[in-house]
Order: C-alpha cells, then structure tokens, then sequence
C-alpha cells in the first residue's frame, strides 16, 4: 500500500539521518581505517543513489549538492574519489543499474508524481531482490581487503 510505501520511505530517512548524526567520518565511519561499517554502508549508499532519485523523486543523494545529508555524502564521495576499489565497485553496481533501467525494467523509473511513490507493485520489493550490499561488497572482496 502506499501508506507502506511512504513507512519505509520515512525508516530509509531516519537511518541515513541516524549515521549523519553519529558517524565519526575521520575520514571513515568509524574513524580513521576501513570497517567493516564502511564495507557494508557504502554499497547501499550505491543502491540509493541511484534508486532514490529516480523511483521515489528524492533529489540525488550523496553528492556535493546533498545538502540533506552533508557529512555521509561527504564520506561516499571520499570513498569514491580515495579508494579505487570503491570506485570500481561504484562503478560497477551503478551501471548493473543503468543496463537494467535501459533494458526496460520500468519498476526502476517512475513516471508518476514525484510526491507519490510508485504503486507498481514491485519497485520496494526490488531492495531486497537486488541486493546492492551483497554485489558490491562481492567486488569490493573480490579485489582484496589488504589494498584498501
């Protein structure tokens, strides 16, 4: 249902205001070496920058324009332009998501209201189904933690 929708939309707003508020991001999460935190936060970070925007409407997130959330955007884009592992696997998760998008999976775009989620039945659910996390921390592991 939509009041559903708009529950998680709120929940998704809450954590990021959450890590905003209580990260230490010297320059990492957690301070000062790589964690496990930023392993597994800035795949989603990936997700959300390109789902955010284009199903929910949300302006783009994790930018120098984040002006919602200025110090976790801050961090991803550190890691982006820090770390070439993050960036490769930035990279790498953020176009699966374009060739999907260009390939037709109309769940991925919305063409209704920008303050009205999507009511195609399946873009939530989609969050779970691809689950950015596991396939950007696969490249991530898969280029080895040591070089980090």
């Amino acid at each position: 249902s939509i009041d559903d929708r708009w529950k998680k939309l709120a929940e998704i707003h809450k954590q990021l205001s959450f890590f905003e508020k209580n990260c230490k991001f010297s320059p990492y999460l957690c301070g000062d070496i790589v964690t496990h935190a930023d392993l597994t936060v800035f795949p989603t970070t990936v997700f959300m920058e390109f789902m955010l925007p284009r199903v929910f409407g949300w302006p783009p997130i994790f930018t120098e324009k984040d002006t919602q959330f200025p110090r976790l955007s801050k961090w991803a884009m550190y890691m982006k332009e820090n770390h070439p592992h993050f960036r490769k696997a930035r990279s790498d998760c953020y176009n699966f998501w374009i060739v999907k998008e260009e390939q037709g999976n109309s769940s991925l775009s919305s063409s209704k209201s920008k303050t009205t989620p999507s009511t195609n039945g399946s873009t939530l659910e989609q969050l779970s189904i691809y689950n950015a996390s596991f396939i950007t921390f696969y490249f991530i592991a898969s280029r080895g933690f040591g070089v980090l």
